[in-house]
């Protein structure tokens, strides 16, 4: 290294010796993938075993970065690790070092950014409204901000044939009044990236006739008038 001055000027050299110590190696990291998307809250980390390693310190850092790290242990000879806590949706990232027979840990390796946005079933939809004369109105728990939904409805539990295909914006969906029998319905959260969440079991739902249901009046008015 050397100093120079405003005028271009440069001064002596000055060298010294340095030593880096990078033993015991880092592993290869894994999972998650640098800028992958995590869509569950259970974050899994996973790499690859390095030589002469015995256990390993993983670090998960936040906003606040990996001066305060959000999650942070050392694991015995493993190439995995469940974290014990669920993560909220965010931005993070993540580094891992091997730790040799001595105790002494090694550099840490680059750390992956990833994002956490769970992406959740739609396992409950309000049917409470299905029997409404007008119209019905099918709701259920909002995931992520800006996920969208894709909702159907079919007389068949094997929807083959949808009498029902919507997206939706919102978790809910409104429809006229639905004819009488056997209904099933489901929805599938869509993320933001147009990744498409599993169909969950479809629900059902029976809808009274509502002429069964006047004719059967008007027919024991008819008895009573009769007598």
């Amino acid at each position: 290294m050397r100093a120079v001055d405003k005028d271009g000027l440069e001064g002596r050299d000055a060298v010294t010796a340095l030593q880096i110590d990078d033993q015991p190696a880092p592993p290869y990291s894994i999972a998650p993938a640098a800028g992958s998307v995590v869509r569950t809250p259970e974050v899994v980390l996973r790499w690859t075993k390095a030589p002469g390693a015995v256990a390993y310190d993983y670090e998960v850092a936040g906003a606040a970065g990996f001066a305060q790290p959000v999650a942070r242990a050392r694991v015995d000879d493993t190439a995995s690790i469940r974290l014990p806590d669920p993560l909220p949706p965010g931005d993070y990232a993540w580094r891992i070092r091997s730790v040799d027979a001595s105790a002494k840990p090694g550099p840490f390796g680059d750390s992956l950014a990833f994002t956490v946005r769970p992406l959740a079933e739609v396992t409950a939809i309000d049917t409470a409204a299905a029997t409404d004369t007008r119209e019905v109105t099918f709701r259920w728990q909002a995931g992520q901000p800006g996920q969208r939904y894709r909702f159907q409805m079919s007389r068949t539990p094997d929807f083959r044939k949808t009498d029902v295909d919507m997206l939706v914006d919102q978790a809910e969906v409104t429809l006229p009044r639905l004819r009488s029998g056997t209904w099933y319905l489901r929805a599938q959260t869509i993320d933001v990236d147009g990744f498409e969440g599993p169909f969950p079991a479809p629900q059902q739902v029976d809808v009274p006739c509502r002429w069964c249901r006047i004719g059967a009046g008007a027919g024991a008015l008819l008895i009573l008038l009769a007598l």
